[in-house]
């Protein structure tokens, strides 16, 4: 019976252990990079380490003073530079008033080298190490982005 409860109580040492790790959070950004387009960027992270950072950009065709195939012309180009790149994922849809664009970037998957070759894609530092959430937060701040909460 001792042995017993001693292995049952390092199983729930281990157990506590184990959910006292760091928690997977998120923190959502919004601005407008330009005038006519609206971005949210949305960081999953995990301590300082960033996994995924999905960015969702509204080009509203009015404010940019083009029509729906001016957008088209423009972007389509812009979104054959994200196909084949491991870990990116990407979707343009075109609205009667407006284009939606949705990037998401998984770190844990995504082929850098690739990737830096992309216009958009800014990567700084040693990419081995990870995405430093810390940093990421304080490059879209001086960029105008505020954190919505």
């Amino acid at each position: 019976m001792k042995k017993f409860l001693r292995v049952f109580l390092i199983f729930i040492g281990v157990f506590f252990l184990a959910s006292c790790g760091s928690k997977i959070e998120t923190k959502t950004f919004v601005g407008s990079p330009q005038d006519g387009i609206d971005s949210t960027l949305t960081y999953t992270y995990q301590g300082d380490k960033v996994l995924t950072q999905t960015a969702k950009n509204i080009v509203s065709y009015d404010k940019l003073g083009i029509t729906k195939e001016e957008a088209k012309t423009a972007l389509e180009p812009v979104s054959k530079q994200y196909e084949d790149i491991k870990g990116l994922n990407y979707k343009l849809t075109y609205e009667d008033k407006q284009a939606i664009e949705k990037l998401t970037i998984n770190y844990e998957k995504l082929d850098y080298d690739k990737a830096k070759k992309v216009d958009g894609i800014q990567i700084d530092g040693d990419s081995s190490k990870g995405i430093s959430m810390k940093k990421s937060q304080e490059l879209v701040e001086s960029q105008g982005y505020t954190e919505q909460k």
